[in-house]
């Protein structure tokens, strides 16, 4: 056997090969970026097409210019509003969750108005790095407030996992741009009991518990206590009732339609358990602590405990650095088009004398450049024929005046609502 083929022993080899795949799995699957997204996620995001279309054609997109694991389904991603969608794209806020359609039957596209203008707008902005495909892939894209944090996150990797809870978008917005995390409230249909959370701690450090519960009340009409609220985040524990239901002493009526309601009463006739012992029963099963580790994968690709309020300045910040980029950019392209426009019907009018390239931008001198001067010669006929451009300025001056007067701080209140 050839001395060269084995340079190492097998468990050397097993240890190295084992790491790398660690350290590529916490990288690029299963731990959140600075946008709050893990890869696949934003991978189907930059795949969705701006028109409504069937969600098998972002799968392909997905899997045609980024990587083999697009075939995930973007169903996730329009459940947490994140795409439009039309069909059934499934439901995860029940007892039970109901898987989506097929992607053949379903419809998805890219989100509109402001809260598209903070996914989209600005990704050309942004850092980039050559995915498997040889595609440029920008390494995040530049959302002000990480995704996952309004959704909640669970990440198992080599070594290493991550816990995010969940929070409304305009309360997360209110904190990030308060520096303060009493705003910081639960997603609908749930609350957080902060007496018995550690939500400073986790401002601070990036790990504390959270105590979630559903809303539970109790309905004389009905005669039981109501659980509803949102369970994808996590299911009531209704388990503490087995002993109750299996003797035939109360009943669970599952009216969950598109969130979860559930109905729990005494067995008619039944006297051995009283409204009292139940309701408190469904608020046990309604309330849930974890403890949360904010570990997230940073553009850098190193992955680290990392304090909410960290996460959320430095999100906004990469945000308004993508901005400031973006409004430089279209400024002087708006620039560049009243250039055009101003010089269109003189530089015409020597076109249709007959006269080369050369003497053109001898004649004409500045701002005349070589570049304006291509781009005039490729406008159509239509427009080389026309002499009067005043209304077309106008407009592209009045595009430049509200170009310059947008702030990241507005976008970021239309987008979430604060």
């Amino acid at each position: 056997m050839n001395a060269e083929v084995l340079t190492q022993g097998v468990l050397s080899h097993a240890e190295d090969a084992y790491c790398a795949f660690g350290e590529y799995v916490n990288s690029y699957r299963l731990i959140p970026g600075i946008d709050g997204l893990i890869p696949v996620d934003r991978r189907i995001l930059l795949a969705a097409p701006k028109e409504m279309s069937r969600s098998v054609v972002t799968v392909a997109r997905t899997l045609e210019k980024y990587h083999p694991h697009g075939s995930a389904a973007p169903s996730k991603l329009v459940r947490q509003g994140m795409l439009l969608g039309t069909g059934y794209h499934g439901v995860d806020c029940l007892l039970e969750s109901l898987p989506a359609a097929a992607e053949r039957y379903t419809s998805a596209g890219r989100q509109t108005g402001h809260l598209a203008n903070v996914i989209y707008r600005h990704t050309a902005f942004v850092e980039s790095y050559q995915n498997e495909a040889g595609i440029n892939e920008p390494k995040y894209l530049p959302i002000p407030i990480p995704h996952c944090l309004t959704t909640g996150h669970v990440g198992i990797g080599l070594g290493i996992a991550t816990r995010i809870p969940a929070f409304s978008r305009d309360s997360l917005a209110k904190a990030a741009l308060n520096n303060d995390w009493r705003e910081l409230k639960a997603p609908e249909g749930l609350t957080i009991n902060v007496e018995e959370s550690e939500l400073s701690t986790l401002w601070a450090t990036g790990r504390g518990a959270i105590s979630y519960a559903f809303n539970v009340e109790w309905s004389g009409k009905q005669g039981g206590a109501i659980i509803s609220g949102n369970a994808s985040l996590f299911k009531p524990r209704i388990g503490i009732f087995n002993d109750l239901i299996a003797s035939g002493k109360i009943e669970i009526i599952d009216r969950s339609v598109d969130k979860l309601d559930l109905l729990i009463r005494r067995t008619k006739g039944t006297r051995v358990i009283s409204d009292e012992e139940i309701l408190k029963m469904c608020q046990r099963a309604s309330t849930k602590r974890h403890t949360y580790s904010l570990i997230v994968n940073w553009p850098d690709n190193v992955v680290k405990l990392t304090p909410l309020s960290a996460w959320l300045k430095t999100s906004r910040q990469y945000y308004e650095n993508a901005f400031a980029l973006w409004q430089a950019k279209a400024m002087s392209d708006i620039d560049y088009n009243i250039q055009v426009a101003n010089l269109l019907p003189p530089v015409a009018e020597k076109f249709r004398g007959n006269k080369t390239d050369d003497k053109i931008l001898k004649e004409m001198g500045l701002p005349l450049t070589k570049a304006l001067l291509e781009t005039i010669k490729s406008k159509p006929l239509r427009m080389l024929r026309k002499t009067d451009f005043s209304a077309e300025i106008k407009k592209l001056e009045l595009l430049k005046q509200a170009v310059s007067i947008q702030t990241p701080l507005q976008l970021i209140k239309d987008a979430y609502n604060v």
